[in-house]
């Protein structure tokens, strides 16, 4: 997994998701696993870890915003209770990126998508949301931040 913001926020792929003991390692207390496969579920029942499952497909076409306000209220959660949080989907690449770079946009850190992009890729170089992605992550920024970057 890589970690994004110090001591608090990774960004993985579906082996980080279930990999007891690298939860355990991180001490991973939350887990946003965006697969349709719910790969970290049976593991976080087991360790006792807060578990938010997001159906979603990577595909352009896919409305992966509709999730951004209740991830980016889970993240917040955990980061309220000084706990850490993996994102996970199953490459690490396209929908869990996603899903952070909506929190680093969001009010809470008020960074563009620009910038949120340069330093998620700086952490997890192979970060490559889809085209449908970036654009709602666009619309995103200009509803949160007022303007694109």
């Amino acid at each position: 997994a890589s970690e994004i913001i110090p001591n608090f926020l990774y960004l993985g792929d579906f082996q980080n998701g279930s990999e007891m003991s690298q939860l355990q390692a991180l001490g991973i207390t939350h887990i946003i696993d965006a697969t349709n496969e719910h790969y970290s579920e049976e593991t976080a029942k087991e360790l006792s870890i807060n578990y938010l499952p997001i159906d979603i497909w990577d595909i352009e076409k896919a409305d992966i915003s509709q999730y951004f306000e209740s991830t980016n209220e889970f993240i917040q959660s955990a980061k309220d209770q000084n706990g850490k949080l993996l994102c996970h989907c199953r490459a690490g690449w396209s929908r869990s990126p996603s899903i952070v770079l909506a929190y680093l946009i969001s009010s809470r850190f008020s960074a563009s998508l620009k910038e949120a992009l340069i330093w998620t890729v700086s952490q997890r170089p192979f970060v490559c949301p889809n085209n449908g992605f970036r654009d709602q992550l666009r619309c995103y920024e200009t509803k949160i931040l007022g303007a694109q970057s």
